[in-house]
């Protein structure tokens, strides 16, 4: 990647104030660059499949949803967990933490991934984002010295 702007990001709870955030995300966006990571608690779920034991509005996932159409954002799939918030009771669950990525990263960083990680000090589950192509360079090479006395060694070699 080039220039590149990852945003560690902690949604608003409130109503009136999350379109000012998308605006704000998206006028943030008019820089010139083309490689952007938003990460974090979002705050909002894009679907009614992201909730379970509460609440789901379907208005506040809409300009969740029209925000990340409009910066033309990719979301990173996330394995593991298929909630990242669970409440104190253990009985509500929602997907509020997420990696949002411009088309561009997307496209630059093959091999790109996102997992949670195990829930043990807050009520979200942390996320991680990897890069699952790593290039060591080429394999070494590993010779046993029993295949030295294999009759037909020194004819292959």
């Amino acid at each position: 990647m080039a220039d590149s702007i990852i945003l560690n990001i902690y949604g608003p709870h409130n109503d009136q104030l999350k379109q000012k955030f998308w605006d704000s995300l998206d006028n943030i966006m008019q820089v010139d660059i083309d490689d952007w990571v938003f990460c974090g608690d979002f705050n909002e779920v894009r679907r009614r499949a992201e909730r379970k034991n509460c609440e789901f509005i379907e208005s506040r996932a809409k300009m969740f949803n029209d925000f990340i159409d409009k910066a033309n954002l990719i979301e990173i799939p996330l394995g593991g967990m298929k909630f990242t918030r669970i409440s104190d009771d253990g009985l509500k669950y929602s997907k509020l933490d997420r990696f949002l990525v411009s088309e561009a990263c997307y496209a630059s960083w093959d091999g790109i991934s996102a997992c949670t990680l195990d829930r043990d000090y807050s009520d979200h589950c942390p996320i991680v984002l990897k890069d699952m192509n790593n290039d060591f360079g080429p394999k070494p090479l590993r010779i046993f010295n029993n295949w030295f006395e294999e009759d037909k060694c020194d004819d292959l070699i």
